[in-house]
């Protein structure tokens, strides 16, 4: 069985990435939406995957450790990724299982996946489709929208979505929207608390260990740090902490957080 990883965008899916990314037992690409279109002919399926995959696999590989198909460059990892799946397609759908199948022959791990954030806005489809797991991290909505102003103000600034002009009262709205997707599927998959898990992570690694079959013992947690917890306070103005709250406000009082 494959797995998935989700969430609202700034809310810790890059940390699981790499937290499940070094673990000997798991194979992932990140961000390469392999399981977004499923149940649909091979050259439909494909379609955008070169582009994806040029962009951000670059992204993964820049100064790390990484298994040998992504040394060698984007195009022999996409080149093994499509010949192998249209061989085991053939002319029917694809489905998650095919590209399991394929990860697995790619990576030589018991257990692959990928991890994209904006898995969480399709769980209502992708918890109807068998042989995926799936894990959707979540945090503080203000948090979320203050690392993704900033990130919008920087690094992200030259991105089509900056151009759109969001305010923290639309990411708050997103926000909210992908954790009622969360609730309405959650016995269909493995919701992680990014506070929780960043402030204790071997106690956090347990159950997504279980949740996945896996030797917890696997993941490197010195990893993982809480410095990132509560810095809305340095990066939302009061009146972008008022809009927060106005629209998530009943959300966040219901997972828990304080408001």
């Amino acid at each position: 069985m494959a797995f998935i990883i989700g969430g609202h965008q700034r809310s810790g899916t890059t940390m699981l990435f790499y937290l499940c990314r070094r673990h000997r037992d798991l194979g992932l690409t990140g961000e390469f939406r392999c399981f977004d279109r499923l149940d649909v002919p091979f050259p439909q399926h494909v379609q955008g995957l070169q582009t994806r995959w040029y962009r951000k696999s670059f992204l993964w590989r820049i100064g790390r450790r990484q298994p040998w198909i992504f040394k060698a460059g984007g195009g022999i990892f996409l080149a093994l990724y499509l010949s192998k799946l249209r061989s085991t397609v053939g002319d029917r759908k694809v489905c998650a299982r095919d590209v399991e199948e394929t990860l697995r022959w790619i990576f030589r791990k018991p257990l692959v996946g990928d991890k994209y954030p904006r898995y969480v806005f399709k769980l209502d489809t992708l918890c109807a489709v068998p042989d995926i797991k799936r894990i959707i991290i979540y945090r503080d909505a203000r948090d979320v929208v203050s690392s993704f102003l900033f990130m919008l103000r920087t690094k992200w600034k030259d991105f089509p979505m900056a151009k759109k002009n969001p305010t923290a009262a639309t990411i708050a709205a997103k926000w909210v929207e992908a954790v009622e997707q969360m609730e309405r599927n959650r016995d269909s998959l493995l919701a992680i608390r990014y506070e929780e898990f960043v402030r204790n992570p071997a106690v956090g690694v347990v159950p997504l260990a279980e949740y996945l079959g896996i030797d917890p013992k696997g993941f490197r947690i010195k990893m993982v740090h809480d410095r990132s917890i509560g810095k809305s306070g340095e990066g939302l103005t009061p009146q972008e902490r008022s809009a927060v709250l106005e629209v998530a406000g009943n959300t966040l009082a219901r997972l828990g957080y304080p408001v």
